[in-house]
């Protein structure tokens, strides 16, 4: 093969991986129902096909949840960096995180019962 085959090759396969990658990290999972945590507790779990109004959900801590039409996202914190805020709508299975307030959101495409695999107790109990 010629220089010019193998690299319009590489280029082909580089496209696809990174296609595919994105595809991958995009993606939302089968269920459309999202947990709302702080401090490693269940606060509010929120369907997001049912969400036909925008709807804002106030934490502790001075953080907002914004709910609308199939997405979910931090609307506002009191923490310095302002990451969460910045990450946008929840996509694929990339959580939303404010670590100061300890707050976590991300799909429930799992339950929650069942045993910690590091201490062997069931979660809630």
């Amino acid at each position: 093969m010629k220089t010019r085959a193998w690299i319009a090759l590489f280029a082909a396969l580089l496209l696809v991986s990174c296609a595919a990658a994105w595809y991958v990290s995009h993606r939302r999972p089968a269920d459309s129902l999202v947990g709302v945590y702080q401090d490693g507790r269940l606060v509010r779990c929120v369907d997001l096909a049912l969400a036909a109004e925008p709807y804002d959900i106030a934490l502790a801590d001075g953080c907002v949840v914004r709910v609308e039409a199939g997405e979910i996202r931090m609307l506002s914190s009191d923490c310095p960096d302002q990451i969460c805020v910045a990450q946008g709508a929840l996509t694929g299975n990339l959580p939303i995180v404010c670590v100061p307030n300890r707050v976590v959101i991300r799909y429930l495409s799992e339950p929650d019962a069942g045993y910690d695999a590091v201490s062997g107790a069931v979660p809630g109990n």
